[in-house]
């Protein structure tokens, strides 16, 4: 279920940790949530949608949802990993996560539109740690 408040979100730097800026679509955000790029380069909450790049970890909560895309910007890290909810039964032999919403994440062929958020490096039952890194999921 798609984030309706802030998230803390459990973070293992690494050395690649980075923090960013970029205009937000018209849209609230919530801190902790999966944060992505859409088809016009704009920062939104990730969803199961079609072309959407998942560049990281929301840093805040901006509303800009009563105003145009671009309006405002906010503030996300990349580079790190993260603990995420999944939705499916991620095992061992997991190398991939996809995106259901801003907050969970699943294996392939079980979301619509398979968007690529990163590679799990540890799972338990319900958690996943996986690798969000902007340089490799913007890659064309």
């Amino acid at each position: 279920m798609a984030l309706t408040k802030d998230r803390n979100t459990r973070i293992r730097a690494q050395g690649t940790n980075r923090h960013r800026r970029r205009k937000l679509a018209a849209v609230k955000c919530f801190k902790g949530g999966i944060a992505a790029i859409n088809a016009a380069g704009y920062l939104t909450p990730a969803t199961d949608t079609a072309g959407l790049k998942v560049v990281g970890i929301f840093d805040e909560t901006v509303d800009n949802s009563a105003g145009a895309a671009g309006d405002k910007e906010a503030s996300y890290t990349t580079g790190v990993e993260v603990e995420l909810d999944h939705a499916a039964a991620i095992v061992q032999a997991t190398l991939q996560a996809y995106v259901v919403d801003d907050q969970t994440v699943t294996t392939a062929g079980v979301a619509v539109n398979d968007v690529p958020v990163g590679n799990v490096a540890e799972f338990t039952a319900a958690k996943a740690w996986v690798f969000i890194d902007e340089a490799v999921n913007l890659k064309p």
